[in-house]
């Protein structure tokens, strides 16, 4: 479960969605971006 303290308004999103948000810090959008480098390769 998640923290409800910490973070009170969830948003589930596609990634489609994701990429589009303005509200989604750039450095989160990274991890979705279809040339993003693998982690921990």
């Amino acid at each position: 479960h998640l923290p409800d303290a910490q973070h009170g308004s969830y948003r589930w999103l596609t990634p489609e969605q994701l990429l589009a948000s303005d509200n989604v810090h750039e450095n989160s959008r990274a991890y979705f971006f279809p040339d993003a480098p693998a982690v921990g390769l």
